[in-house]
């Protein structure tokens, strides 16, 4: 009787481990499978045709990883310098209105710098004047976000200035008219020019920029950014409004 039942127990393990090779099989399977559809859906997200709600994915950066904020490339310095970038401590939920701003500027200037998309589009974007905050806790600084010259000499575009918009900000309306428009970035109205300001008071150079902005060889550029560090870029047209994706 010992006998039997040693064989019968035998018998039993035996028909367990055949039945939890075959689970864990199939849990394998399934994940080889999950993990074939998550790398098929990423290299459709980088494929310039795709859309998702409208939205051309082409023209949205990659975070690197979902859901968390991208370290940006710290080469955003005007004069040619690596500026240490922060943003590590930026918290959406729990940040001022200053941080979100500053979190905006600096992911925006970031995409145009390093984006392989937009340099494959013709634009080899150089920072003038200020560039873009160090650090979320920078302080303010009105007018124009960013200012770049386009390095590519077979490019009819010249300067590309941006405006970076955290969340669901929006361009805003001033005296010298709606932001980002050409009275705006000249101070039609208020004879100050954002373009001088934003050159540091190098009266030649705002002079060439400006004239590049009479000849239309500037491009007015809207950055939105959201929590995560995505950004979409528009183009705007000399009055300030959206015509469109950009580049």
């Amino acid at each position: 009787m010992d006998d039997v039942k040693t064989v019968a127990n035998n018998g039993s393990i035996g028909q367990l481990k055949e039945k939890a090779n075959k689970h864990i099989d199939t849990v394998k399977d399934k994940l080889h499978t999950k993990v074939d559809e998550v790398k098929n859906q990423l290299h459709q997200l980088g494929t310039p045709p795709l859309e998702l709600a409208g939205v051309n994915v082409g023209r949205i950066t990659d975070t690197g990883t979902v859901g968390k904020i991208p370290s940006p490339n710290p080469s955003n310095s005007s004069n040619g310098e690596p500026k240490k970038v922060s943003v590590d401590e930026f918290n959406a939920d729990k940040a001022t209105n200053k941080q979100k701003g500053n979190f905006g500027e600096i992911i925006s200037s970031d995409n145009l710098l390093n984006n392989q998309s937009i340099k494959a589009a013709g634009y080899d974007l150089k920072p003038i004047g200020r560039g873009a905050p160090t650090s979320i806790n920078d302080k303010i600084v009105k007018g124009i976000d960013g200012l770049y010259e386009n390095a590519n000499t077979e490019s009819k575009i010249k300067y590309v200035f941006d405006e970076a918009k955290f969340g669901s900000s929006q361009l805003g309306k001033t005296k010298d008219g709606p932001q980002m428009s050409n009275e705006w970035l000249t101070g039609a109205k208020t004879e100050k020019s954002r373009i001088l300001k934003a050159v540091g008071g190098d009266q030649k150079l705002a002079n060439k920029i400006t004239k590049a902005l009479d000849e239309d060889e500037v491009e007015r550029v809207l950055s939105k950014v959201d929590s995560n560090g995505n950004v979409i870029t528009y183009r705007l047209n000399a009055k300030g409004e959206i015509i469109g994706e950009w580049p």
